[in-house]
């Protein structure tokens, strides 16, 4: 399982797009040069630079389709991937989460380039879904390979498995897909076409209304499967949501403008100028989003509630009115308040020097000047005393000036450096981690290690506030000395460099943190749905894939000690499957052959499942 880093919803692996608030997931990795954990959201690593490589997996769970995805052109989509010839590749396919129970008992594969369907029984033979899946000769199953997660996040059952809807009869270069639906007991009868060129799609609980966006103009529809009919909702619409049964539907348009449509009733403007939806109550009378940067609250029959200003990113919304959110605003940290100035008092003693006055040399004698020969000798050996003692004098004298000058110079550097320094500020973003109780703003931190980048760096519970983060610990910053640097540049990296490297764990239950002793660096932070057990590996070996995996319990509100659960734990594969209580990684990991020992820890010890296991997935 994996959780959306927007609304926190638990998801089924592989997931591409959240059906609970319709963020595009990105696959949390692991730069393969130096190791830091990173995102498929982007192509190069962020920490060193290296590029990042994925290899299309043959099975991925998919989503119900809730938010817009386009499917690729052929270039993108279909584009020459380097990947071995697949002749059947499997589809497992995850079902939307409308409440009650759905058919789970069936596979969905490509073959030749059509989509089957298996109900996995012995007596049963697999059928045709599609008629012509991809108008054209050109495309292939190792182009299918490609697109598999794509296409999988286009398909979803009814809950009564009665009902299942794909996409059927596109050309490689259309931007969105052709719908279908088409009754699983009667594969004998034609698919019924709901509509072409449908970016994104949701279907109601009894399988009665399916409502969906179509092509570039954002055109919202509602289809009713019973009259075979569609009616138009609204125009230009970016995003929307609908209720379980259909009858409810808030929408936002091009505009910024926040729409609740009601069966049988006129729309309803809830708000202007809105940035973005973040919570809906599941009755449709709660409304959350953001506007101007504020975070406002929206009950229906009252006025709306300003929650917080300068309102970053919304991390987390519960059924109870609790947030999790940050906070943001420009900082400035001056870098002088990072340097000892440990030449101070030296430097005040250094004066310019003056150009050393030499003495003047000794004369030289001349055998003229004197009657004998022997008095001649004596005056020039005590000449040549004279001058080679006035030489050294002058040598002394030139060494000196030169120091001096040499040190003039660097308390001259020293002293424009020092100038820089009062005026030089390191421009960052200050965010502070925040949680609303249903009545008032509590900061958990002001230094909280936030951004962009870090989305996937602070997993939070999804149905009890507890959160897991790191903060800047800038009390244990060592400054730097300045006669150790010779460039403001120097001093930014060795700043920015401590910053990060200061970091502490903690876990937060509701507005209280705790922090986590870690042994080096801890990493993939996992907390299950309850938030009663937060699961992470650490002690990791320099460069090596490996760690330990630990656990931490969270009884009453109270965060527990850390207790090793296994060893040699392979970092990259971790998932926490809430709904089973369980835990499943990998030990022993071959990275030459891309397999290792498959493990399930169930809360009371850790169980072998296999050995030599290159993948898995968990159904219920």
């Amino acid at each position: 399982m994996i959780t959306c880093p927007k609304c926190n919803k638990e998801l089924s692996d592989g997931t591409k797009f959240c059906d609970g608030c319709g963020a595009q997931i990105f696959e949390t990795i692991f730069c393969p040069n130096c190791g830091k954990q990173t995102s498929t959201e982007f192509a190069f690593c962020q920490s060193c630079g290296a590029s990042i490589t994925e290899t299309p997996t043959e099975e991925q769970p998919a989503a119900v389709p809730t938010e817009k995805k386009k499917l690729p052109k052929k270039a993108i989509m279909f584009g020459g991937i380097g990947v071995a010839v697949v002749a059947v590749l499997i589809l497992v396919i995850s079902l939307f989460s409308g409440g009650g129970k759905a058919k789970n008992d069936f596979t969905l594969y490509l073959k030749d380039s059509e989509i089957f369907f298996s109900d996995m029984k012995k007596d049963s033979e697999a059928w045709q879904l599609t008629s012509r899946l991809v108008d054209s000769e050109d495309v292939d199953n190792e182009d299918f390979a490609y697109a598999a997660d794509t296409l999988g996040s286009y398909i979803c059952t009814s809950e009564d498995g009665k009902y299942i809807f794909f996409p059927d009869k596109m050309a490689d270069d259309d931007d969105w897909v052709n719908l279908y639906y088409r009754e699983l007991g009667n594969p004998e009868a034609e698919a019924v076409k709901i509509h072409s060129d449908i970016q994104s799609y949701t279907v109601n609980t009894s399988a009665t209304i399916v409502t969906y966006l179509k092509g570039e103009e954002g055109n919202l529809y509602q289809y009713k499967l019973a009259e075979d009919s569609k009616d138009k909702v609204a125009s230009e619409v970016e995003g929307f949501e609908v209720s379980d049964d259909g009858t409810k539907i808030c929408y936002i348009n091009s505009e910024g403008s926040l729409y609740l449509k009601y069966e049988g009733k006129d729309k309803e403007k809830i708000a202007s100028e809105v940035t973005s939806l973040e919570y809906l109550t599941d009755d449709f009378k709660t409304v959350y989003y953001i506007k101007e940067g504020s975070l406002y609250k929206q009950v229906e029959g009252e006025d709306r509630v300003k929650i917080a200003s300068d309102v970053y990113r919304v991390i987390k919304i519960y059924e109870t009115g609790e947030i999790y959110y940050l906070t943001s605003e420009a900082g400035e940290i001056s870098l002088m308040d990072y340097v000892t100035d440990d030449m101070k008092d030296a430097d005040a003693s250094i004066a310019e020097p003056s150009y050393p006055d030499y003495p003047n040399s000794p004369s030289r004698p001349y055998w003229w000047d004197y009657d004998t020969d022997a008095e001649y000798d004596a005056a020039y050996e005590a000449y040549e005393d004279a001058y080679e003692a006035w030489e050294a004098e002058c040598d002394r004298m030139e060494t000196e000036y030169y120091a001096a000058r040499e040190a003039w110079y660097a308390k001259q550097s020293r002293d424009e450096l020092r100038e820089d320094l009062e005026e030089e500020v390191l421009e960052q973003s200050n965010y502070s981690l925040c949680f609303y109780n249903g009545t008032e703003e509590v900061v958990i931190t002001d230094a909280f290690v936030g951004g962009y980048y870090y989305n996937y760096a602070y997993p939070s519970a999804s149905e009890a506030p507890v959160i897991s983060y790191e903060a800047y610990n800038q009390s244990s910053l060592e400054k730097v000395k300045l006669s150790e640097v010779e460039s403001i540049y120097d001093i930014e990296n060795m700043v920015e460099a401590a910053l990060f490297s200061s970091s502490e764990r903690y876990i937060a239950v509701k507005g209280t943190a705790t922090v986590v002793e870690q042994e080096k660096e801890a990493i993939n932070f996992r907390i299950n749905s309850s938030g009663t057990v937060v699961y992470y590996i650490d002690d990791i070996p320099e460069a090596k894939n490996y760690g330990e995996l630990y656990r931490i319990s969270i009884n009453n509100g109270v965060v527990g000690k850390a207790e090793v659960i296994d060893y040699d734990v392979y970092l990259y594969m971790l998932d926490v499957y809430s709904d089973l209580d369980k835990i499943f990684y990998f030990t022993d990991w071959n990275g030459e052959k891309d397999y290792g020992t498959l493990k399930v820890y169930d809360g009371k010890e850790a169980t072998k499942i296999a050995d030599d296991v290159h993948s898995f997935s968990v159904t219920p």
